[in-house]
C-alpha cells in the first residue's frame, strides 16, 4: 500500500481551525500577507493570510509557483510524521537528523521575518498528530 500521507495532510488541515484562536499564532503572523506551504511528498497544505489574519487553509497536488511573501517546508510523509511524532514540541527536535530531509522552498527574506509562525504551525500539528 502506498503511503500517501494523509493522517499528515489531516493533522495539518486541522491546524487551520486552531491557528485563529492560538495567541502565539496569531503573533508571529501580524502584519503577514502571503502563504505558508507544508509540502508533503507532491500534496501542499497552503496557509494564507492577509494583514496577519488567516484567511483560509486548501490543500492542493502538483507545485507551487514561488512568488514574495510565500514560503515553506517540503518533505516526504514519512519524514513529516517523525517530525510530528517525535518533536518535542520546544525546539529540541530541531537538531535531530531529520532536518537534511526537510527543504526550504519559497521568498527567503519571508521564511526569516515569520520562521517563529511556521515553529508554532509545526508545534501545533504535533499536536494535531497524537
Amino acid at each position: 500500500m502506498k503511503d500517501d500521507g494523509t493522517d499528515v495532510v489531516q493533522a495539518f488541515v486541522r491546524v487551520g481551525d486552531v491557528c485563529p484562536s492560538d495567541e502565539k499564532f496569531r503573533e508571529a503572523t501580524k502584519y503577514w500577507t502571503g502563504s505558508l506551504w507544508i509540502g508533503i511528498g507532491a500534496r501542499f497544505i497552503v496557509f494564507r493570510f492577509d494583514s496577519g489574519n488567516l484567511q483560509s487553509v486548501n490543500e492542493t497536488c502538483g507545485s507551487l509557483e514561488e512568488i514574495e511573501s510565500q514560503f515553506g517546508l517540503v518533505a516526504s510523509a514519512d519524514t513529516w510524521r517523525r517530525v510530528l511524532l517525535t518533536g518535542t514540541g520546544n525546539g529540541a527536535s530541531e537538531g535531530e537528523g531529520w532536518v537534511s530531509e526537510v527543504s526550504r522552498v519559497g521568498d527567503r527574506d519571508v521564511y526569516w521575518r515569520y520562521h517563529i509562525a511556521l515553529r508554532r504551525l509545526i508545534e501545533l500539528a504535533q499536536v494535531e498528530m497524537r
